[in-house]
C-alpha cells in the first residue's frame, strides 16, 4: 500500500500520491526540457495537450527568472492534489536547476476510469 493513498475527499489538499509521482516527474521533466511528451507516462494515460497550452507553458518556463530544471524530490513536500467530485486537481511545484522549489506550478487534472488514471496537463504559472 502506498504511503499516500489515493483519496476522494472533497476540499482537502493532500500530498500527491506516490503511485503517480514517477509519471508526473517524467511529464514535468519532458515539459521543462522540451522533450516529446508522448510515451513519458508508464502507469497513467496521458491526455493530449493543446498546442497553445504547450507553447504557453514553455514560454512561462523560459520567462521565469531562475532556470527551471528536473523535478527534485523536494517538490513533493509542497505539491498537492484535491478531489473535485469528478477528478483530482494537482499543483506540482517545479524545481530550479539548483534543485530548489520554484514559484512555478504545473497544474494537472487526473481522472479515473475503469481503474485507469488519465492525466490531463494544464498550464504552468505562478499562482
Amino acid at each position: 500500500m502506498s504511503r499516500f493513498p489515493i483519496e476522494k475527499t472533497e476540499g482537502r489538499e493532500l500530498p500527491v500520491p506516490e503511485a503517480w509521482r514517477p509519471d508526473l516527474k517524467r511529464l514535468a521533466d519532458a515539459l521543462v526540457f522540451q522533450s516529446e511528451l508522448a510515451g513519458v507516462c508508464q502507469q497513467m494515460v496521458l491526455d493530449p495537450i493543446d498546442t497553445a497550452d504547450l507553447d504557453f507553458n514553455r514560454k512561462s518556463i523560459a520567462a521565469y527568472p531562475d532556470t527551471i530544471g528536473a523535478l527534485n524530490a523536494r517538490a513533493w513536500l509542497s505539491s498537492v492534489y484535491v478531489w473535485q467530485g469528478g477528478h483530482w486537481d494537482l499543483l506540482v511545484d517545479l524545481s530550479t536547476a539548483e534543485g530548489e522549489t520554484s514559484d512555478l506550478v504545473f497544474h494537472l487534472k487526473v481522472r479515473e476510469r475503469s481503474a485507469v488514471y488519465y492525466v490531463a496537463p494544464g498550464l504552468v504559472y505562478v499562482p
